[in-house]
């Protein structure tokens, strides 16, 4: 929840029991809450039927009554998350504390496939700091990520 790809939390009942421990309620209960992710979140776990986001919500939400999921339905392409990313980067609408050093190797790992996607080792976990930034930029200003246009591809129209 504090650190990097979501702390060491063995699933997201541990990670929502470390976000109250990281942020007693008595302290934040009246901050808006956002949580960001993926459409993953979305997919129901064959072992307990429930979406990781309906787990957080029942979780959090006596916690934090101002508890929102940010999280698209559908996961955009990875060309249109690094674009979205690399524009708001290029106007400054993003800047990223030195002190952040997980965040800064993550983005410095972060490899084209030159297939418009990733290059990932085996068992990745490096490059998921970067995309949550992605995916939060892409939840943030949707707009952004559907106007890009390039020879051949239209987005938003």
């Amino acid at each position: 929840v504090t650190k990097a790809n979501g702390s060491n939390a063995r699933g997201v009942h541990e990670a929502c029991a470390q976000f109250v421990r990281a942020f007693p309620p008595l302290e934040y209960r009246d901050n808006v809450i956002t949580v960001y992710g993926d459409a993953t979140g979305h997919s129901r776990s064959p072992l307990t039927h429930e979406t990781a986001y309906e787990i957080i919500q029942s979780e959090l939400r006596r916690h934090y009554p101002n508890l929102r999921i940010a999280a698209p339905h559908a996961n955009p392409l990875v060309w249109e998350r690094r674009f979205v990313t690399n524009k708001n980067l290029e106007s400054c609408n993003l800047l990223i504390n030195r002190g952040c050093t997980a965040l800064l190797n993550s983005f410095r790992m972060a490899e084209s496939d030159g297939d418009r996607g990733i290059k990932k080792p085996k068992d990745d976990t490096i490059t998921h700091a970067a995309e949550s930034v992605d995916m939060a930029l892409v939840v943030l200003d949707p707009l952004k990520a559907t106007t890009y246009s390039r020879p051949g591809v239209t987005l938003g129209t």
